[in-house]
């Protein structure tokens, strides 16, 4: 499984402008790790729904996290003002480990 989660928007748009993603590669975690990482993103999934319209929020950060697993491709959406636990959790946890490539 690689996860790759990327940056769009917020006061610091334009730095982030032509960063590459942050990316997990599930096979060079540890086992327990790995573990981890696929109950998150199943919880994540799980939890994806689409969000609601809302006002323009123009300094809002929004993420794309995007999963690769068994052939399939899953993406998944969220912004500031709108991100379930489990897309935070997953978001943090892809910031802390994750490297760009």
């Amino acid at each position: 499984m690689i996860v790759s989660l990327s940056k769009h928007g917020g006061l610091a748009a334009g730095i982030r402008l032509r960063q590459p993603p942050v990316v997990v590669d599930a096979k060079a975690l540890p086992p327990q790790a790995a573990r981890d990482l696929a109950v998150m993103v199943d919880a994540a999934v799980k939890a994806d729904e689409p969000a609601p319209p809302t006002e323009p929020h123009p300094d809002s950060m929004s993420y794309t996290i995007t999963v690769e697993r068994d052939g399939t491709t899953v993406t998944l959406k969220a912004r500031n003002s709108a991100m379930s636990s489990s897309f935070r959790e997953l978001r943090d946890w892809i910031e802390g480990h994750g490297r760009r490539n």
